[in-house]
């Protein structure tokens, strides 16, 4: 497996760095911070790669049980979707771009499954995802310092733009993945006690806070409580512990409304309006206002059970509907997936959060799972509970910073599931 072993280092560093690395974009005046050293459409790199890793998966390990059924698995829900788009007249290109981001980390979760069936540590694998997340921490503060220079007397804000090497505007899927770190950090220092894991679970905390990103707050207060239940806590103790950190680092974040950080200093009304008026005519709507905005959409166009098809309310170069994609109405995992595969997609991912958090739980309360991976369980059970927030706080889901991570761990912990049973 020394090739797969390769790999994963190739498309975790990839799927981590590239969309920082390529060109950028500008949304209404802002500028993001990315290095523009490849054109954008070099980004395509890594799905491509994903297909060979599928292939290859298929030739080498076809007779696994596990590859057959997801196999048949995934070529009846592509094939349906591709009946709903059919039906209901969409662009080719939008069922391509649907296919993209629902199914691209699926190769690294067989991979995931393969090594961890056959119980192959996958540490060397995870220290370079940790280097990877850590990296976030001299890049975002580099970037705080550029923006300002970059944006002094624009009238911009620039939070956005720090987003460490997540690329374009996303500090709040740079926080979600600078939480992965975190808890490593922390199951680290309480399975043995290293100081240093301490140390870099609370310098990562610095991404989330120059970016001005308080959702990682709710993440830390939930995932704790976690991680109190899973190693037999003192609840009261560590929860305050959590919640304490937790406020700290939201007032942390407001004090850059009195600091003048991170805003310029002409920002006025008519500025702001135009802003969240811009291509809306509704305006921006809230998070969960979304949420109502997306089942109003399909029981509109009569198709609540099945959505509009996948594809459809994601922005991508490839091709998307106009008509659902738009940043200031669906703008988030849930109100996407709702829009683009209706209630039975909703559910689906909501049995899949359920089942993987109850084997999970029953793999922790096994005896005979060794100290590593049940480290990399109670990762694996705070990566469902960013998963579960994130999709109400980002459009975590189609992502490939979180999902190759978050598909690789998890596929693992599923083969464990089989090599135990």
């Amino acid at each position: 497996m020394r090739f797969e072993r390769y790999y994963i280092y190739l498309i975790l560093t990839l799927a981590l760095t590239l969309n920082w690395i390529v060109d950028g974009s500008s949304s209404f005046g802002k500028t993001d911070l990315n290095l523009g050293l490849l054109p954008k459409k070099s980004i395509i790199v890594i799905e491509l790669l994903q297909v060979l890793l599928l292939a290859r998966l298929i030739l080498r390990h076809f007779k696994q049980r596990i590859i057959q059924i997801s196999l048949l698995l995934l070529s009846v829900i592509v094939g349906f979707e591709f009946v709903i788009h059919v039906i209901l007249g969409n662009n080719i290109t939008i069922f391509i771009s649907g296919v993209r981001y629902y199914f691209s980390f699926f190769p690294l979760f067989l991979l995931g499954y393969i090594f961890g069936a056959r119980k192959l540590t996958i540490k060397k694998e995870m220290r370079w995802l940790l280097i990877l997340i850590l990296i976030q921490i001299p890049v975002s503060i580099f970037q705080f310092f550029e923006a300002q220079v970059k944006l002094a007397g624009s009238g911009l804000l620039f939070f956005d733009a720090i987003s460490g090497t997540m690329g374009g505007f996303a500090p709040n899927l740079m926080s979600a993945v600078c939480c992965i770190g975190i808890f490593y950090f922390l199951i680290d220092y309480l399975d043995n006690k290293k100081v240093l894991s301490l140390v870099l679970a609370i310098l990562l905390l610095i991404p989330p806070i120059i970016s001005e990103s308080k959702g990682i707050f709710l993440l830390l207060v939930v995932s704790g409580f976690f991680l109190i239940k899973s190693y037999k806590l003192n609840l009261v103790r560590y929860f305050l512990f959590f919640l304490g950190v937790a406020l700290v680092g939201m007032i942390s974040t407001s004090l850059y409304s009195f600091l003048d950080f991170g805003s310029a200093q002409n920002i006025d009304p008519e500025f702001l309006l135009e802003y969240i008026q811009k291509e809306s005519g509704s305006g921006r709507l809230s998070r969960l206002d979304s949420i109502f905005y997306a089942f109003q959409q399909i029981f509109e166009e009569q198709s609540p059970l099945f959505g509009m098809g996948i594809g459809s309310a994601n922005g991508n170069p490839i091709g998307a509907n106009p008509k659902f994609n738009d940043f200031f109405t669906i703008r988030h995992s849930v109100d996407i997936l709702i829009t683009e595969t209706g209630i039975i997609g909703l559910s689906a991912l909501i049995l899949f959060i359920i089942y993987t958090a109850r084997k999970i739980t029953l793999l922790i309360k096994n005896p005979l799972v060794g100290s590593y991976e049940l480290r990399l369980l109670r990762l694996g059970g705070i990566l469902i509970v960013i998963l579960t927030i994130g999709i109400f706080w980002v459009d975590i889901l189609y992502r490939v910073q979180f999902m190759y991570p978050f598909g690789l761990i998890i596929g693992y912990i599923f083969g464990l599931k089989k090599y135990y049973k």
